[in-house]
């Protein structure tokens, strides 16, 4: 089965969004001992969600809009797309050095994220029938 290009974008900006957010986890991790750090997190999940609503939309993007005053759903779609961002994490356990990163947390994140990418790469190498786990992989994690 080959995947179709819906399908193909979808895994690769997850592909490419779980690297960075292994970047960032792998950054927190680094500075666990580092007085005053504050640890960060993407808006993956929600970028994530986006792409996943994005590319469903295929169909209602075709839509024309017949009137000024109709709705436009693509309009409407347009403006909810998100970037990755990396965002300050809201951590209610502070050491003494006012640090927040929590070991346990960060690999666990870690863990996680390395399954949904190796379970994305190997959907996107495969093309097979490997994204349907990968979606309900993601879905059950979240």
């Amino acid at each position: 089965m080959i995947l179709d290009t819906h399908t193909k974008v979808v895994l690769k900006t997850a592909i490419d969004n779980l690297n960075k957010k292994q970047q960032v986890i792998s950054s927190n991790l680094a500075n666990i001992d580092t007085p005053l750090y504050k640890a960060k997190t993407t808006n993956f999940d929600s970028l994530m969600n986006n792409v996943l609503k994005k590319e469903n939309y295929q169909y209602e993007k075709n839509f024309i809009q017949t009137h000024e005053k109709h709705f436009s759903l693509k309009d409407d779609f347009e403006k909810n797309n998100l970037d990755f961002e990396i965002l300050q994490k809201n951590n209610y356990l502070v050491q003494n050095d006012e640090n927040d990163v929590d070991l346990d947390i960060e690999n666990m994140e870690m863990s996680k994220t390395n399954m949904l990418l190796n379970a994305s790469i190997s959907a996107y190498n495969k093309e097979g029938s490997l994204f349907n786990k990968v979606l309900t992989s993601f879905s059950k994690l979240n």
